[in-house]
């Protein structure tokens, strides 16, 4: 009786070695997606907490020199469009200029890098305006 029970365990277990794993390969694979997504998740923060130093950096660089270079020159002291123009697509090569192209990827996904480059120079230059 002892052996039949032991054989009857044994034909069972051999039976659900499929099931089994099948379902510990799913848990592993479930276990690597959210490794590999809180992975690409933290590089994209740390991509974008980048992005904001470097614009922050840029912005008063070009504040100090080149915006104040024109302001100078300019008769009523205030920019014109185009000036400002300029001064943004200068700071916007700048930008790129200190970022890595998988630093841009990862934080552009269906936008062109220099539009979204140019709205974070120009919120930049919003916030630094506020101070």
């Amino acid at each position: 009786m002892k052996e039949l029970l032991v054989q009857a365990s044994g034909d069972l277990l051999m039976a659900m070695m499929p099931l089994l794993l099948a379902a510990v390969s799913w848990a592993v694979k479930k276990l690597g997606d959210k490794f590999a997504a809180d992975s690409k998740s933290r590089l994209t923060g740390m991509a974008l907490e980048k992005v904001a130093t470097v614009a922050e950096i840029v912005v008063k660089e070009l504040s100090a020199t080149l915006v104040a270079e024109y302001k100078k020159a300019a008769a009523d002291g205030k920019l014109t469009a185009e000036e400002k123009a300029q001064i943004k697509q200068i700071a916007v090569d700048k930008l790129k200029s200190y970022l890595s192209l998988d630093e841009l990827t990862r934080v552009v996904a269906a936008k062109s890098i220099d539009t979204f480059l140019g709205s974070v120079v120009e919120s930049e230059v919003s916030n630094q305006k506020k101070y």
